[in-house]
């Protein structure tokens, strides 16, 4: 669930085998309960909180009974968090500031932090959200190179183009990453390519959303923060562009017949 969208149940049940993820966008995403009933979960398998670095600061309730009443909790599954704070006792999320640094820096990274990075030459953004890093202390970005972008070019599509890359250079390891980048709105049929050593391949995160800021956002493990990632997609043809070449041929249509003498 992400970019404002909502569930509504009486109750939500995850199995053994079963994950779902909150990408955190404001609060009452999921909405549990009715006027009868105590929302109630039974987390058996993985419940996922996650903030993208793109997220303003403050403290969400993603999660919700109807009526503003409290949820209950039951189950021995695991829940994680991205990118902030869970507090179990009232069921509320904190995240705080994004540490904003420019390109090619290296800073120092913790548990829960997230990174804001700009290129100043450029002015490309990404962002990296972490969770819980059991080893690991800093990350290094920069936008990917024109040979890099050289070498993915023959992997996409004819009317494909690469809307943001960039490298990263760490050794960290532990919980999910979410790593975001600033491709402007607009795109269909979005995928995300990995730059390793036998160079660039599509990969398929456990979690890929692209919501209505222009903002794609995908899960990685830390420990492939180690290597290049970049977004390609179709950007269709803006639809005035169309509308005036339609305009432009219909004038000169009738400008012809004028000339034969109509």
């Amino acid at each position: 669930m992400s970019d404002g969208g909502q569930v509504t149940a009486a109750d939500l049940n995850i199995y053994k085998q079963a994950t779902v993820r909150l990408h955190v966008s404001g609060d009452g995403m999921l909405l549990l309960g009715d006027a009868s009933t105590v929302g109630s979960i039974s987390n058996s398998g993985k419940l996922s909180v996650m903030a993208d670095a793109f997220l303003p600061a403050g403290t969400y309730r993603p999660i919700g009974g109807y009526g503003d009443r409290s949820v209950s909790w039951s189950g021995s599954g695991s829940l994680s968090v991205v990118g902030g704070v869970w507090d179990s006792n009232t069921s509320t999320f904190s995240v705080i500031a994004p540490m904003s640094v420019n390109a090619g820096t290296s800073p120092v990274i913790t548990s829960g932090r997230r990174l804001l990075i700009r290129d100043p030459a450029s002015g490309e953004r990404a962002g990296v959200s972490f969770g819980s890093l059991t080893s690991g202390k800093s990350l290094a970005s920069l936008p990917i190179t024109q040979s890099e972008r050289a070498a993915l070019l023959p992997l996409l599509n004819s009317n494909e183009m690469i809307l943001s890359g960039w490298d990263f250079e760490g050794q960290l390891a532990g919980g999910e990453a979410l790593v975001s980048f600033g491709i402007g709105s607009g795109a269909e049929e979005v995928r995300v390519w990995r730059r390793a050593q036998n160079g660039w391949g599509e990969c398929a995160p456990e979690m890929l959303t692209y919501d209505s800021k222009g903002i794609v956002s995908f899960t990685v493990d830390p420990g492939s923060l180690n290597g290049g990632y970049a977004v390609s997609g179709v950007v269709p043809e803006p639809m005035g562009f169309g509308v005036l070449m339609v305009a432009v041929g219909m004038g000169l249509g009738r400008r012809r017949r004028r000339g034969n003498g109509e």
